[in-house]
């Protein structure tokens, strides 16, 4: 007997998912790791942009890589409050991201992406060594 392909969608099976054990974990309330992870990345940043301003880098950061360095240090240093004042089903995803910062620097979301490319190696280069001592 043949078997049909059924397109199920989620709304009619969405409580039976998010009961489901295996579709769930817990966050342990310790998160310091990731806090202390946070904490490092918004003092490299900050590190970077004091290397800018004593001339210390290679190449300097532009005028739109400096407002956006500063509105990431601030949604950095601000991340709890930040997500406390979600409301329970809202998400502080890469769009709200967008938003908050282009809310801070009037840039628009092409320069933000452009602004970004220097911190998101930043990110990279300390989540990896982050992700080595742990291994050791």
């Amino acid at each position: 007997m043949k078997h049909l392909k059924k397109n199920i969608s989620y709304e009619d099976i969405y409580n039976s998912i998010e009961q489901d054990e295996r579709h769930s974990y817990e966050l342990d309330d310790n998160y310091s790791y990731l806090a202390q992870l946070v904490v490092d990345i918004s003092k490299e940043i900050k590190r970077e942009m004091a290397d800018n301003e004593e001339g210390k880098l290679k190449k300097s950061l532009s005028a739109n890589e400096v407002k956006v360095g500063l509105a990431v240090i601030h949604i950095l240093d601000n991340w709890e409050v930040i997500f406390q004042n979600l409301d329970d089903n809202d998400k502080y995803n890469k769009n709200t991201f967008y938003a908050t910062v282009r809310e801070y620097t009037n840039l628009q979301t092409k320069d933000i992406r452009n602004g970004l490319k220097r911190y998101k190696k930043l990110y990279n280069m300390i989540k990896a060594a982050k992700i080595d001592e742990d291994l050791l």
